[in-house]
């Protein structure tokens, strides 16, 4: 299926049995200010897949870039089939800027597939898509949730495909959702163009969250191990990991400002009415009102923030599929 041919990205050539780290040149926002985009490549003697695994599209995710790092560091693989393409931080300009827009407020993550001779954010899109994205069989993205909420390990990837869902239950993150197509998302432009992407949240932007980096971690070996890059580690290969198929979520929203006391944790399941939240006033003109859950269901993301305004969202909750059987496996999951 896959042929032993050379792999040419940005006019530099990388043959099988080579690795091979780049910076790649990315367009200037002044003519003394460049930047540089830092690749590996792992080529394998063998043939075998094209797998990308990239980190912080938004410059301020910083789990990805770490999960990246200790991935490369690993012996496995230095001896893998096919070829492996890591990209720890493909929105620098943000990163350098704490931030996870490029310069003037614009989301690299909403400019797909960019133009060769567009904006500033079209120019590092197409770089992106064309010299990289484009030439691989598969694509990881590692995210996180946005900056003071933090999110669930989950993995977002069209579920019209029954090789899709077998991809995500493989990685193993705890919930697995349907990945949405936004204007100028990479999901958008992977579905119009047959590219499978699964895409990785979990902790909280500028962060480091060691529970979110080890499940990105273990889900990426995961994946090489059933493409065949790599082979199975003895230890954990007979632990398959629980996935749970999220049907839908919702988020819940404080009714009025003041400080929210969290009742609930990140993974806990609540049922309809149960009290998520309390909120008081921090100049005690008010007694205490309670947040409650609309739905029965799974919380996935959760504002760290205890100062909160009318309207905020702090709970985000998942409802799956009606089974006593699954929420039995989730509690037991939870526990573990």
């Amino acid at each position: 299926m896959y042929e032993k041919m050379n792999l040419k990205i940005c006019n530099e050539t990388i043959h099988p049995g080579e690795n091979l780290s780049l910076a790649i040149r990315l367009p200037e926002l002044y003519s003394c200010l460049p930047a540089y985009m830092p690749v590996k490549i792992f080529r394998g003697k063998e043939p075998g897949p094209t797998l990308l695994v990239f980190a912080a599209i938004n410059g301020d995710e910083v789990n990805g870039t770490a999960i990246i790092n200790q991935l490369t560091n690993l012996k496995r693989i230095k001896k893998i089939k096919g070829t492996l393409i890591v990209i720890p931080v493909v929105n620098i300009f943000g990163m350098a800027n704490k931030s996870k827009f490029l310069p003037g407020n614009i989301a690299l993550s909403e400019n797909f597939p960019g133009a060769e001779h567009g904006t500033h954010a079209d120019r590092i899109a197409h770089l992106f898509t064309t010299e990289f994205f484009d030439q691989a069989d598969y694509s990881i993205s590692l995210e996180t949730g946005p900056l003071n909420y933090s999110y669930l390990p989950e993995i977002s990837i069209h579920l019209d495909k029954d090789e899709n869902k077998k991809l995500a239950k493989t990685f193993g993150a705890p919930v697995i959702n349907e990945s949405t197509d936004e204007i100028g998302s990479l999901a958008a432009y992977a579905k119009r163009n047959g590219k499978q992407l699964l895409t990785y949240t979990g902790g909280e932007s500028s962060r480091f969250d060691s529970a979110a980096i080890r499940t990105g971690l273990n889900g990426v070996l995961n994946v090489m191990t059933d493409l065949k890059m790599i082979e199975p580690n003895k230890i954990t290969s007979e632990k398959k990991p629980e996935t749970f198929f999220m049907k839908s979520s919702q988020w819940v929203r404080s009714s009025l400002s003041g400080i929210a006391i969290k009742k609930m944790k990140l993974g806990a399941h609540v049922t309809k009415n149960k009290t998520l939240y309390t909120i008081q006033d921090p100049f005690g003109n008010f007694s205490q009102q309670k947040v409650q859950s609309p739905v029965d269901g799974i919380i996935v993301g959760v504002n760290n923030i205890p100062l909160v305004k009318e309207g905020d969202a702090l709970f985000k909750i998942a409802k799956f599929p009606d089974s006593d059987d699954q929420l039995s496996r989730w509690n037991k999951f939870i526990e573990e």
